[in-house]
């Protein structure tokens, strides 16, 4: 059974301009995602990765999980990296958002956990409005913010599992 609609022309100018705002919201979100609520995953791209200096080099092989789900205004997006190689590291990790998705405000998202193959850690993740709100900034220690990531020869892993409240590019 599909969804049936009053008859538009019957509604007062108020109740159909709103009942039309969201019927074309439903429209966007639709075509945006296919069904909200399924898991889509994200091809790899180099653009995808980057640091506050130095490199982060994440092969194609390196990127395991990169998927996410939309519903309503919130995504969950679960990444997982294996074996990739950083270099003169900064203190800074960037993982661009997908699909032309955006942060929609400053803040906290989540915890991530890292390993460059002898020692591991918990590090923090950032919704950003920098660079339009398109990449989430994960830095080692909260506490220490300025630490810099390890420098790591394919066997640096990073990965998170978070709730982020998005807005459309």
């Amino acid at each position: 059974m599909g969804l049936v609609l009053p008859d538009l022309d019957a509604l007062d100018p108020k109740t159909k301009t709103a009942l039309e705002d969201v019927l074309a919201a439903i429209q966007v979100w639709a075509g945006k995602v296919d069904g909200l609520g399924k898991w889509i995953d994200v091809a790899h791209s180099n653009g995808f990765y980057s640091s506050s200096a130095g490199s982060w080099t994440v092969g194609v092989r390196d990127q395991r999980v990169f998927q996410y789900s939309v519903l309503q205004d919130l995504m969950l997006l679960r990444v997982h990296i294996v074996d990739s190689t950083t270099a003169s590291m900064g203190n800074q990790l960037f993982v661009q958002m997908p699909d032309g998705w955006r942060c929609r405000d400053n803040q906290y998202l989540g915890q991530c956990y890292w390993t460059d193959g002898t020692t591991y850690g918990i590090g923090t993740v950032l919704g950003t409005l920098d660079s339009g709100g398109r990449k989430l900034n994960i830095v080692r220690d909260v506490l220490a913010s300025s630490t810099n990531w390890p420098n790591a020869t394919d066997s640096f892993n990073l990965g998170f599992n978070l709730q982020i409240p998005v807005m459309l590019a």
